[in-house]
């Protein structure tokens, strides 16, 4: 169907490291897990910025398409 996209997560790779994180060590406190995370990427975050990607991890533990990608693929006339 012309128009329609496939639904896209939301979050992007930082959230997706949070959620297995969170999923891997659900007792660890969040200073551990973001020394582990930061591990894991190239770019150093400060850690007020892995608090908030915790924090939405917890939040929505599962990816799901955001509501834009969601509408337009209902409504392709958009």
């Amino acid at each position: 169907m012309a128009g329609v996209q496939s639904p896209t997560p939301t979050g992007g790779p930082r959230l997706t490291l949070a959620r297995q994180a969170l999923a891997a060590n659900p007792g660890a406190k969040n200073a551990d897990r973001i020394e582990a995370l930061q591990a894991q990427t190239e770019k150093t975050y400060a850690r007020a910025v892995w608090n908030l990607i915790l924090k939405s991890a917890r939040e929505r533990p599962e990816e799901r398409p955001c509501a834009r990608h969601t509408l337009r693929a209902v409504s392709p006339a958009w």
